[in-house]
């Protein structure tokens, strides 16, 4: 199966802006909560966002198994590109969560249906060199994206944030229907066989944990609430009950195709594969969401500066992600690689665990960086090359959608504990301090450091660096576990399977 140059371009142009569309707005939150006057909420402009693209990013692989890789993308980029000019016009917070969710359906399918086609269309011996390139494409949009959304929201509207995909959107959709052939699926199934259940109790199982943690580390409702509780119960019992359903559909003739095959996490290095994804995403997007917010309120720098000094990761990661497709393309294993970048992270996640409260960045956090940038990169390419090799042709759709899907999982639920964290500190350390409602302005907005008096503020910066620090021995721990479950990826023939 061939592919062009102007395909494979526009494939990762294509994954370049459905990774941006996630943290792109992340530095313009403030200027759009002052727009519309609502901190509270503001969070959902985000969560609607991050909750809508883990819900579809496993189901809408499925669908292109009906009607064909190049008409998903199509529907991805119509929805997101539409989704993206209602954002930029809406009146109102609640329009614009709801376009946010709308935006994130598109943007689930265009990142793991472009990394599919990438994959599909390129030949066997080239794929190494492709997950270099799939690899240097996420690590840097993902830590390119704040610095953006920080130069557009400080020199124009904040509209722009989201106006920005339109061209973007056009350019790929063009190049998509000129130039991209109808792709082959391999084991195509029909509507009547799409596993309606499935799709149904993975939403719940996905979506209601983490609506559950993100709004209780909020301090939304309470832990020991009803709708905490009740949220909580339902997804166990969908993760339960999707877990038997695929089982039953693999064990028997049918005339409904599973979700994904159970076969996939039967096989132990896709399954540790994948495992190792949901723990190197809660690294990787914690450091990236968390580290510029201590930038900006421990050490006083502007969204702009905090993204720009996210830079030595995003050419860290870049690097890691091509030499990581460039060892795996001699050796053709990624277990080696895999390894090695997991050893990275969890050596940079433990360094960053040192760095303690002061006024000025010290130099040698950059050094931090570029090490937990580097093994982010690695684990990337590492991770797209094991599944290729151990996946059925049936099941490359399915299996390239778990490990998309189990990273943004990952990351939402270190975001999730990560917010947790926070929370705790901020009412242990400033209890006594600050009022009950500067402490709720300050859970619900970063502006409100403007308005404290030097000396709380000093408090504040303390009690955020202090939370920073058990975020990262969390962090640290996390990575450790992803470490040992790279460890189980080996397989003495690879090539045999």
């Amino acid at each position: 199966m061939g592919g062009g140059v102007f395909l494979h371009a526009s494939l990762l142009f294509g994954l370049m802006l459905s990774v941006m569309d996630g943290s792109l707005v992340a530095t313009a939150l403030v200027t759009i909560g002052d727009h519309f006057q609502d901190f509270r909420r503001i969070q959902w402009v985000v969560l609607s966002y991050l909750l809508a693209y883990l819900a579809f990013t496993l189901v809408l692989p499925r669908i292109s198994d009906i009607i064909g890789r190049k008409w998903a993308v199509v529907t991805s980029l119509v929805i997101i590109t539409a989704a993206s000019i209602g954002c930029g016009c809406s009146q109102t917070l609640e329009q614009l969560i709801a376009f946010r969710a709308l935006q994130g359906i598109g943007g689930s399918g265009l990142y793991s249906l472009a990394l599919i086609v990438i994959i599909d269309i390129t030949p066997n011996e080239k794929i190494p060199l492709m997950s270099g390139l799939l690899g240097i494409v996420f690590a840097v949009s993902s830590v390119l994206a704040p610095t953006i959304g920080g130069v557009i929201s400080t020199h124009s509207t904040w509209r722009w944030v989201f106006w920005f995909n339109i061209p973007c959107g056009g350019l790929i959709l063009i190049i998509m229907l000129l130039v991209c052939p109808t792709i082959h699926t391999p084991g195509n199934i029909t509507w009547r066989q799409l596993d309606v259940l499935g799709c149904a109790l993975y939403l719940a199982a996905s979506v209601l944990a983490i609506l559950a943690l993100q709004e209780a580390g909020a301090a939304s409702f309470a832990w020991d609430s009803a709708a905490f509780i009740v949220c909580f119960v339902v997804a166990g019992l969908a993760t339960c009950a999707l877990a038997a359903w695929v089982v039953f559909l693999s064990h028997r003739q049918r005339s409904v195709a599973p979700l994904f095959p159970a076969r996939i996490l039967g096989h132990r290095a896709m399954l540790m594969t994948i495992l190792a994804s949901v723990l190197n995403g809660y690294v990787f997007y914690t450091v990236l969401i968390e580290l510029p917010e201590r930038f900006q309120i421990v050490n006083g720098k502007t969204p702009q500066t905090a993204g720009i000094y996210l830079l030595a990761m995003s050419g860290a990661s870049a690097i890691g992600s091509g030499l990581g497709g460039f060892l795996a393309r001699r050796t053709w294993s990624g277990f080696f690689t895999l390894n090695a970048g997991c050893g990275f992270v969890l050596l940079g996640a433990g360094l960053l665990y040192t760095v303690g409260f002061s006024h000025f960045v010290p130099g040698r956090l950059f050094g931090y960086e570029v090490l937990i940038g580097f093994g982010f990169g690695i684990i990337f390419s590492s991770s797209v090359m094991i599944v290729k090799m151990h996946a059925r042709p049936e099941d490359s759709a399915p299996a390239q959608g778990l490990v998309a899907q189990s990273r943004v999982l990952g990351g939402n639920i270190g975001l999730a504990i990560a917010t947790v964290i926070l929370n705790q500190h901020l009412v242990s350390d400033l209890q006594g301090i600050l009022s009950d409602s500067q402490l709720n302005d300050l859970r619900h907005s970063l502006t409100a450091i403007r308005s404290l008096d030097p000396h709380d503020v000093e408090a504040v910066r303390a009690s955020f660096a202090d939370a920073f620090h058990s975020q990262m021995e969390v962090s640290m721990f996390v990575a450790a576990a992803a470490l040992l479950a790279a460890l189980c990826t080996w397989k003495r023939y690879p090539s045999d399977s």
